[in-house]
């Protein structure tokens, strides 16, 4: 019944206002209008009927839009506004459940991209926590990483004093074949000779290039541990702020409780 009162209203609503004729007394006009209302009465009240009577039989009853704004009832939509909003009516006239209008090809494709970019900031951030974990479990504080750093350090530098010792030693093997090379001074070296040296050079070289990227390597551990010391310091600095939070709300709230305690109740008389 409440639903046929909404529809019922609604008719009152798109009804035509009842003209008066011109001596100020219903006329011919007024009659046809009459009729015409009551008629419109009638047949809103025998829908109102027959959906009260669907609604009690059992009947599901739907409520929907179409494109002129109007809005319908019945026991299905139509196929043409299945995908639009709409929403699902008890006996009572109750909307008991929302049907919300198909996204369309648009609405899809921004939705999916919605999405993606949230799981992939959710991925960022997974593995910026999974970063920083391992950070603070790799040190226990922030000399350590300087410890260590140095002794990374040591190790290379260990290694290329290591391997210019063996150029130096190169570089005495290869001035004494040059000076064997000039005793050949009417007849041309051996080819033994030559290629000996020409090895010996080549060795030179390649332990240049080993040093060189011995000394990148330093670079390299310089900046990482910089840049784990720089990291740690950050992540220890918000934790701290993190914990400081709650404890500054607990002060100010009991800094508010005393204030209110020790504050002068209104009218209240000063002892003399």
């Amino acid at each position: 019944m409440i639903l046929a009162w909404h529809v019922l209203r609604s008719s009152r609503e798109l009804a035509p206002s009842e003209p008066r004729s011109a001596r100020g007394g219903p006329g011919r006009d007024d009659e046809a209008t009459v009729k015409l209302t009551s008629d419109r009465l009638i047949v809103v009240l025998l829908a109102a009927l027959m959906l009260t009577m669907a609604m009690s039989a059992g009947a599901g009853l739907y409520k929907w839009t179409d494109d002129k704004g109007v809005v319908h009832y019945g026991d299905k939509i139509p196929p043409e506004y299945a995908n639009r909003a709409s929403s699902v009516l008890s006996k009572q006239g109750v909307t008991v459940k929302k049907n919300e209008a198909a996204l369309t090809p648009e609405q899809l494709r921004q939705r999916d991209e919605a999405l993606a970019r949230e799981r992939d900031a959710a991925r960022a951030l997974a593995e910026q926590q999974r970063k920083e974990s391992a950070l603070l479990n790799s040190y226990a504080n922030e000399q350590e990483i300087e410890v260590l750093k140095a002794r990374a350090l040591k190790q290379v530098d260990q290694s290329i004093a290591g391997t210019e010792a063996q150029i130096a030693d190169l570089q005495m093997k290869k001035a004494k074949l040059e000076t064997e090379k000039t005793g050949y001074l009417k007849t041309p070296p051996p080819e033994g000779l030559l290629r000996e040296i020409a090895a010996t050079n080549k060795e030179i070289a390649r332990h240049r290039e080993v040093i060189e990227a011995r000394r990148k390597e330093m670079d390299q551990i310089a900046a990482k541990y910089d840049g784990d010391k720089q990291r740690y310091l950050e992540i220890k600095a918000k934790q701290a702020a993190q914990e400081a939070k709650p404890a500054a709300q607990g002060s100010t709230a009991k800094s508010g409780a005393t204030a209110t305690a020790s504050a002068p109740v209104a009218g209240a008389r000063k002892a003399p």
